[in-house]
């Protein structure tokens, strides 16, 4: 029984390149069956050995550490010891310059070890005779030169024999028979070659109608071999269509005259398969405008979807009265509408909103999305991802579509990411989840160009919901099945991280339903916790669906929303607020967190505004540029309220600091109240049902609240501490 073997890369490189015993080769195939990690990294190697422009290792070591050519060799050479071979290993995982170089120096290796040389006999009795006596042969002399034979000369026997397939090498000296052959071999490619032209140039009224030998092929028929037709009243036997062609001088042409055709015929299709991922050179997306699908109705969907006009300063709905969706306009679909569109290229592009009453994790809220007028035949969809949930969906029957997603990296803005996404059959389908968020480590900084600036976090979770999908991201494949499938069904990636995954899933999870579980509440009794997520999902859904039958194809949005805002019922309140947000309306947001009215609105828009900042790397200063133009305050309180619109009371750190309470504490007293509100938002989530929320409008109660939360001891004592 052969030894077990691991599955390291240097086994992979032996697998690949058929250097191991049949029983090695065997185990590790069955391994490499059950491995998706070792499939994924097979598809690597394979790719980064024929990536061009690929550069050379850098002599300092790669993103992994530092390696040399001298490790490599020892490494190929299996000896170096455990812990250098993991630290190889580890590299060439991380670069894949030097992936590239150990795959292709163990593939040239294995060329050059595993064929033996070809020595010409002459050069092997030249090298022999350079030494002379008995070290060269102990009990004989080199064997004497034969005299010179003008055809077997030593510059004719060192030429390679391949070259001349065989035939004696011809010379000026040569004899009079050599001479002959050569000159009658000409003749007859001379005889073949005109024949060749009369039988393509002739005429098709012409031909020969003796057709006997030609063999008609029933392309359909693929599992019986042709059968040669009657002759001399004979049976015809099963002969091989290649054989037959060989043996063929000049065969006739069909009765048509259509050589080309009969060839097309029996010429089989392309051995090769079209690539999943065709080379598709980068470039800007398309600002152009022009109309690229429609909507798409869903039955027992409630869809709001939105779209941009091309002044940029208003929005229109898309629906079954004014279906037509265009390029180079963002699209909405509003916090808890689904919406879809049916994209002229053969792909459907679902827009879904979500809302936190439905699974507040991950904070999802509207869906956000921008398609790009393509001019790249290698692709079906250019687009943008903004924020928010989509679905993409190949509608196209019998062949597969292909997507460049585009999205931002807040973390590094020049880094241009995007996905190359392929969806084989008709009615694969991934979902793409999208948020952003600041650590709550992250404070506001009045310069953005400041060196401690990361900026915000962008989060994405992609997952397989129906058929293969196969996605390129970085130059590096992936191949997502849908669950049960066996194999990897979910890809993650975040801005400061890049990817994270595949992972395997054995069923999708219930958030992705459109029904999910109800989320629970801390601290709270698990019935009356679900009884209290019940009747705000509720109230939400039921304010939505108020919301899609009031905007008409004539009412304008702004309207709709500030008669929302100003409703009777919270959960329209609180949906107004939310889509003000999605429409990049912050402008509202300030005012609904200035509102005097409804707490409920000011609660509403301080979530909305935390999420607003954390849409792109500058929003923030968007909103800090808009409170001293627009509000007239001045540079400090713009900071503060940017501060407090950062979740940094809820780190750890501040959390045991006594000067977090104090600055909060003090807050309560601001002449503003926005920062009010802010600062009583923060303290209730710190230290949780300690004193009652005070009514913010209300500079007394405010005061009052100040002195209550001065007499408690903060920081508050934590459990287990």
């Amino acid at each position: 029984m052969p030894a077990p073997m691991r599955l390291t890369l240097r086994t992979l490189l032996a697998y690949l390149d058929d250097t191991l015993e049949p029983a090695q080769a065997k185990m590790i195939g069955q391994k490499v069956a059950e491995s998706d990690t070792a499939q994924e990294l097979i598809a690597r190697i394979k790719q980064v050995t024929r990536r061009r422009r690929l550069t050379t290792p850098p002599p300092a070591g790669g993103p992994g550490g530092k390696i040399d050519a001298n490790t490599i060799a020892e490494y190929l050479d299996n000896s170096v010891s455990a812990e250098q071979l993991a630290e190889v290993e580890q590299i060439c995982l991380a670069s894949d310059v030097h992936l590239a170089e150990v795959a292709a120096c163990h593939q040239i290796l294995t060329l050059i070890m595993g064929e033996p040389a070809l020595v010409p006999p002459m050069a092997k009795q030249r090298m022999y005779g350079l030494v002379k006596g008995p070290e060269a042969i102990p009990y004989r002399k080199p064997p004497t030169r034969p005299e010179r034979d003008p055809v077997f000369s030593d510059e004719n026997m060192e030429t390679d024999e391949t070259l001349r397939l065989g035939l004696p090498p011809y010379r000026r000296h040569s004899s009079w028979s050599q001479r002959l052959v050569l000159v009658g071999g000409g003749l007859v490619a001379l005889c073949l070659l005109a024949v060749a032209f009369w039988q393509v140039l002739k005429p098709a009224d012409h031909a020969d109608q003796n057709n006997n030998q030609v063999v008609q092929i029933n392309p359909k028929d693929n599992e019986k071999p042709p059968i040669e037709e009657k002759k001399n009243g004979k049976e015809g036997k099963p002969v091989d269509d290649k054989k037959g062609e060989d043996k063929k001088e000049n065969p006739k042409p069909p009765e048509n005259g259509d050589k080309k055709g009969k060839e097309d015929k029996k010429k089989p299709k392309e051995s090769g398969k079209e690539p999943i991922f065709p080379s598709i050179a980068y470039k800007p997306p398309s600002t152009r405008q022009a109309e690229v699908g429609s909507f798409h109705p869903m039955p027992n969907e409630m869809s709001i979807l939105l779209q941009q006009q091309d002044d940029r300063n208003e929005w229109k709905r898309v629906n079954p009265t004014n279906p037509r969706a265009f390029s180079g306009r963002p699209l909405v679909s509003l916090p808890g509408a689904k919406s879809a569109v049916e994209l002229k290229s053969g792909v459907r592009l679902t827009l879904w909103g979500y809302l936190p009453e439905l699974w507040p994790s991950p904070p999802l809220l509207e869906s956000v999305a921008e398609v790009h007028l393509n001019d790249d035949p290698g692709l079906e969809l250019d687009m943008t991802l903004h924020r928010g949930r989509i679905l993409l969906t190949n509608d196209r029957a019998g062949r597969p579509v292909r997507i460049r997603m585009r999205f931002e990296n807040p973390t590094n803005p020049e880094a241009k990411d995007y996905f190359d996404i392929v969806l084989q059959e008709k009615g694969a389908e991934l979902l793409v989840d999208r948020w952003s968020l600041f650590t709550v480590t992250e404070p506001f900084y009045k310069d953005p160009k400041n060196a401690n600036r990361l900026g915000p976090v962008a989060e994405m979770g992609l997952v397989a919901m129906r058929g293969e999908v196969f996605l390129k991201a970085y130059d590096l494949p992936f191949r997502l099945v849908a669950p049960p499938q066996k194999g990897p069904s979910i890809l993650a990636w975040s801005s400061p991280k890049g990817l994270n995954g595949p992972h395997s899933l054995d069923k999708l999870p219930e958030t992705l339903s459109p029904d999910p579980p109800f989320p629970l509440f801390p601290g709270l009794e698990p019935k009356k916790a679900e009884e209290i997520a019940r009747r705000l999902r509720s109230d939400m859904l039921k304010a939505r669906d108020y919301f899609g039958g009031e905007l008409g194809p004539q009412n304008n949005i702004n309207v709709v929303l500030t008669e929302a805002k100003k409703s009777k019922t919270p959960a329209r309140r609180r949906l107004a607020v939310r889509c003000y947000g999605a429409l990049d309306d912050f402008e509202n947001l300030i005012d609904a967190l200035n509102d005097e009215q409804f707490p409920d609105v000011r609660q509403a828009a301080v979530e909305s505004l935390q999420s607003w900042i954390a849409t792109s790397r500058d929003a923030e200063y968007k909103l800090y540029d808009l409170l001293q133009k627009k509000y007239n305050y001045s540079a400090g309180k713009s900071a503060i309220i940017m501060d407090l619109l950062h979740t940094t009371a809820h780190s750890d750190h501040l959390r045991a600091q006594p000067e977090t309470y104090n600055a909060l504490i003090g807050h309560l007293n601001s002449d503003l109240l926005i920062i009010r509100e802010l600062a009583a938002w923060h303290l209730y989530r710190l230290v949780p049902s300690a004193i009652p929320f005070p009514l913010t409008t209300d500079r007394a109660a405010c005061r009052k609240a100040q002195e209550e939360w001065g007499k408690l001891k903060l920081p508050p004592v934590q459990k287990g501490g």
